[in-house]
């Protein structure tokens, strides 16, 4: 391991180059630490990659990027490690069978033709607001069997949710987080 080799996934070079730039540090550099903008290690190699994620030991669920405050066998999925994760996930695989959402596929359909129709209505539109969002949280909704109605509620906790598991890093969850995690729990 050399951290001496300067590297990140946000500097210009790597974004236009990345196949040199990952093939450079798979050479001379495999296992790379950083500390910047968060403490984190960079496996290139493949080998090095499966090696990790078959290292319980190594890696776990538990230490991110999920949220810091996230205790296994809470029912948080991403933050799990076997065996809860694979009760959890078993748990919820039954409602999100391919056969299941393909029985839902006309009203998919007619939802989508809706959202469209919307936008030739008003003549403009906000794509991610007004069509890739709410496809999603309404289906979301159909297979939980809660009301459309509370769509926006659920907006309102997922988006934190969702912006904390993917910058988390292991810092502690914000209010606002822990606030929509808090209330998502009261409403089930």
């Amino acid at each position: 391991m050399n951290s001496d080799m300067p590297f990140s996934f946000a500097d210009q070079h790597f974004q236009n180059n990345p196949t040199k730039v990952m093939e450079l540090l798979r050479d001379k550099c495999p296992i790379h630490h950083t500390s910047e903008p968060t403490a984190h290690f960079t496996l290139s190699r493949g080998e090095d990659v499966i090696g990790a994620l078959r290292d319980e030991k190594m890696w776990s669920s538990k230490f991110g990027p999920g949220l810091a405050y996230s205790e296994p066998g809470t029912g948080v999925l991403v933050s799990s490690d076997p065996p809860e994760h694979t009760q959890e996930r078993i748990a919820i695989s039954r409602i999100f069978k391919a056969s299941e959402i393909e029985k839902m596929e006309t009203e998919i359909v007619t939802l989508t033709e809706q959202l469209i129709d919307n936008f030739e209505e008003n003549m403009s539109g906000d794509i991610i607001k007004e069509y890739a969002a709410p496809i999603p949280l309404t289906v979301m909704c159909w297979l939980l069997g809660t009301p459309t109605t509370d769509i926006r509620l659920f907006r309102s906790w997922v988006l934190p949710r969702a912006e904390a598991v993917a910058f988390s890093g292991g810092r502690e969850a914000t209010s606002e987080v822990k606030s929509a995690y808090q209330d998502f729990f009261e409403y089930f």
